[in-house]
């Protein structure tokens, strides 16, 4: 259908934001993002 057309693209997307995140971790700048994220947007403090 409509979707299935766009999955290609939908799985390099996730696939490249798995990279991205992995690195992240491995490097340490996770719990940077994560802060700038709370600091940015303080409504995501409401959550866990």
């Amino acid at each position: 259908g409509r979707f299935r057309k766009h999955m290609r693209k939908v799985e390099i997307s996730i696939g490249l934001l798995l990279i991205v995140t992995g690195i992240a971790i491995f490097t340490g700048s996770l719990a940077d993002a994560a802060q700038w994220l709370l600091d940015t947007f303080p409504i995501f403090t409401n959550f866990g």
